[in-house]
């Protein structure tokens, strides 16, 4: 497994110990699927190579303002020059199409065509989530165009940890979010560097296992992953917490 910022985690279905040959697989916060195939170079000294050229496409995020309603980010990554000639998306908020444009500094279609690209609201009263988003992407012509589509489920809540002294436990905890098919815990430390990754687990906590001894007075961040829900299977969301090891 290998992680990288984002909480983007890349996984295969079947390895060799010490050997990263093989192809890795790894979904966005949008639940967008990228494969990469790692080619080994050098055994002894474990250096790979990398054949892919691994490009974003459809994303969505979101973020809840004081109202408890959505701010909704729409983009399709598309460098320069661009390959699509209009890009169009259809869901939750949206009243008919938003028609995206094209921003040249970002080399992405967005709502504004700016950069940040603009948002769209949503009332959280009209529907929770997961929403879902189908980009329509057109190249040259109508005849030649295709459909994708991204989703991003709720977050999880109410991140607090317990620590009990005389067994040195550290517990990390929250509020699940409906139908969720896993949560994945990250420790980091407050310069963000990852310390410690759990299991995924179906409960709404779980206990640090991790080699690293936490420093007294220091300041932590942990972070609580969703990964997909029965509505949303490769949407992903997280939320980050902070505190103080005792």
């Amino acid at each position: 497994e290998i992680s990288w910022l984002g909480m983007m985690i890349w996984t295969r279905t079947s390895s060799t110990a010490n050997n990263p040959a093989g192809v890795w697989t790894a979904y966005d916060q949008s639940g967008n699927k990228y494969t990469a195939t790692f080619t080994a170079t050098d055994a002894t000294s474990g250096s790979i190579s990398l054949v892919e050229n691994i490009v974003a496409c459809a994303y969505v995020w979101s973020e809840v303002i004081p109202s408890g309603d959505y701010h909704v980010s729409l983009s399709y990554q598309d460098p320069q020059p661009p390959k699509a000639t209009s890009v169009s998306v259809t869901g939750p908020g949206i009243s008919g199409s938003q028609i995206l444009t094209y921003n040249n500094a970002a080399g992405e279609w967005n709502i504004n065509g700016t950069v940040p690209g603009g948002v769209i609201d949503i009332a959280s009263f009209l529907q929770t989530p997961p929403y879902t988003y189908t980009f329509t992407v057109i190249i040259s012509d109508p005849d030649n165009k295709w459909d994708e589509t991204s989703c991003f489920v709720d977050w999880p809540t109410d991140l607090y940890t317990t620590w009990v002294a005389l067994t040195k436990t550290l517990t990390f905890y929250w509020t699940g979010v409906s139908n969720a098919s896993g949560y994945v815990v990250q420790l980091k430390d407050s310069s963000y560097n990852l310390i410690w990754e759990s299991l995924e687990t179906s409960a709404n906590a779980i206990n640090y296992s991790g080699a690293a001894v936490l420093t007294s007075g220091d300041t932590y961040y942990f972070y609580v992953q969703v990964r997909g829900t029965s509505y949303c299977a490769n949407g992903t969301s997280y939320t980050k917490a902070s505190f103080i090891a005792p």
